[in-house]
């Protein structure tokens, strides 16, 4: 299925999105790109950045013959980003080869039927911010074979503020990464490296399948702050696979664990109190290491799901208790739960990623029906399946802040599945569509039309209070008379210079909160002091219109 998957932003507001893309879409607004896979059914990883108008930069196709799966997509200080993933090698002298976009070609004539370094199936690739190849780490055994194949799989990597990345992974037995790693058991574990690949180590962890595995079944996220790694895992309800984590087969449906980096002891576990179809889909750490989880929670006729003690609400529209909705909850570092909310109707899917954005948080989800959510109204308008949603939330209580939705043509199932902050606290939103159209209640936006013969087509967007410049989007304000600050950085009392007597003042933060809404003395000075240092906007309301300024609180 053809969506988005991650979400990057760099420190100019350069977007970067990691999609799935199928073998029937050859074209990104215009820009035609090269498939790799088997044209019927298998799809190949598309990375490719634009600004944040979406206008296109660049792009990257990484791709074999078969299915491939991409993981994770993440960023350094730098801006260098990186992406970690899986692909089958080829299967028959027919196949194709396998494509790090031109960068890298593994073109062996050998298929997985004999052992070597083509059969290496998993892989973490840096670029920097143009998109300029910079290295490849295939971490398994040279002499790869089938087992090797099946006993390696790559769950994800996060990457740390020092540039090192954190890449959760299995490679079986074996000596790996070039000779640094040797198992003789198929070992799970964290490893480390710098920005140049180089292999620093790495935390093992006790944990095991028994089945098989969902294909995004299992997260991981790092907390800098603590120096601890978060994992979290989903029984796949379609299988009979079975999770062992810390010597102990779990026997719920889902579960998140802190554990030590360094020795991978655990430090606390929280399990849904069910066996069911729950599932934690997405983990983020904000600085003050509190834990935000979002993903499917589930009722039943019998009761309720719930994780970390927090126990989901969600009905059917009857009342009766039975059905799935999307949920987020924020834990303490102790693993305390602080607060979780749901909608009041069932959903059917997830809330598939989290951002946080300041004093607020915000997840990328669909609604199917109309219903409240802390008491924010949502109108399914007609359409008879999930419709993508943006859903904020205030990150100290957990109130919502408004839903976002994106109309379809109505029909068919579209949903959000990713979801960052940029650089002025505005959203950058994808997903995909099953629906002929999609953002037909966006004026200003073309609907978009569903592409190629495949069954969906991903889509990616922007949520803004701002433009592109920071300044704040509105139909009604009408400049006519300008306006300056002095001291401009501050750190306490500020001159506002005006010809015009001030009706009205209110300042912002980036992500459009208002934060004050300040008296002015008799010298048309404010006090900002009690403001935390940052970048705010100054909005001056006159006689003669409205004016915005950027304001540094020092």
């Amino acid at each position: 299925m053809e969506h988005i998957r991650q979400i990057a932003v760099d420190s100019q507001n350069n977007y970067y999105f990691l999609a799935v893309v199928s073998g029937g879409n050859t074209d990104l607004n215009g820009q035609p790109f090269t498939n790799y896979n088997r044209p019927s059914g298998s799809t190949d990883t598309f990375l490719f950045s634009t600004d944040c108008s979406g206008n296109f930069r660049w792009q990257k196709t990484i791709g074999s013959y078969g299915t491939d799966q991409p993981q994770h997509l993440s960023i350094d200080s730098n801006d260098n980003i990186y992406v970690s993933g899986r692909f089958l090698p080829r299967l028959n002298s027919s196949d194709g080869f396998t494509h790090f976009d031109n960068d890298v070609i593994i073109n062996s004539p050998l298929t997985i039927s004999t052992p070597g370094p083509h059969n290496k199936s998993i892989y973490l690739i840096k670029y920097d911010r143009g998109g300029n190849f910079q290295w490849l780490e295939l971490p398994q055994k040279d002499q790869a074979d089938i087992s090797t194949i099946q006993n390696s799989y790559s769950f994800g990597h996060v990457t740390d503020s020092s540039g090192v990345t954190h890449w959760l992974m299995t490679m079986g037995p074996g000596t790996h990464l070039n000779g640094a790693y040797t198992t003789s058991t198929n070992e799970y574990g964290i490893f480390r490296f710098d920005d140049q690949g180089s292999y620093l180590g790495h935390t093992p962890v006790d944990m095991g399948f028994n089945g098989g595995r969902a294909t995004y079944g299992t997260t991981l996220e790092y907390d800098e702050l603590l120096d601890r790694y978060y994992i979290s895992w989903y029984s796949d309800p379609r299988s009979a696979d079975n999770f062992q984590f810390m010597g102990n087969m779990l026997n719920t449906s889902t579960m998140l664990a802190a554990i030590e980096n360094g020795t991978g002891n655990l430090i606390w576990m929280k399990e849904s109190t069910r066996t069911g179809n729950t599932q934690i889909l997405s983990t983020k750490v904000d600085d003050q290491s509190n834990v935000y989880i979002s993903g499917i929670g589930f009722t039943y006729t019998t009761g309720a799901d719930g994780i970390a003690g927090y126990f989901f609400t969600n009905t059917r529209t009857n009342g009766n208790m039975s059905g799935g909705a999307p949920f987020l909850i924020k834990l303490d570092p102790q693993g305390n739960l602080l607060w979780g909310t749901n909608p009041d109707f069932n959903a059917d899917r997830g809330a598939y990623d989290i951002t946080i954005n300041g004093n607020e948080v915000a997840i990328a989800t669909g609604l199917l029906v109309s219903t409240n959510w802390g008491g924010a109204a949502y109108s399914d308008n007609g359409a008879t399946d999930e419709q993508p949603v943006v859903a904020r939330f205030d990150a100290a209580t957990g109130a919502t802040l408004g839903l976002h939705p994106i109309r379809g043509s109505g029909g068919s199932e579209d949903l959000a599945t990713a979801i960052a902050t940029d650089t002025f606290g505005n959203y950058a939103v994808g997903g995909y569509m099953f629906s002929s159209s999609l953002f037909q209640n966006s004026p200003g936006i073309t609907p978009l039309q569903r592409n190629g013969s495949g069954r969906t087509d991903f889509w990616f967007a922007r949520l803004a209070t701002t433009d592109c410049a920071g300044v704040p989007l509105s139909t009604d304000q009408v400049v006519k008379e300008g306006f300056s600050l002095y001291p401009n950085p501050t750190n306490g009392l500020v001159s506002i210079r005006t010809s015009s007597q001030i009706d009205r003042l209110s300042i912002h933060d980036l992500s459009g909160r208002l934060v004050q809404q300040p008296e002015l003395d008799g010298s048309n000075r404010m006090d900002v002091s009690s403001l935390p240092t940052g970048v705010y906007l100054v909005t001056l309301k006159s006689v003669h219109g409205e004016s915005t300024l950027k304001l540094v609180r020092e």
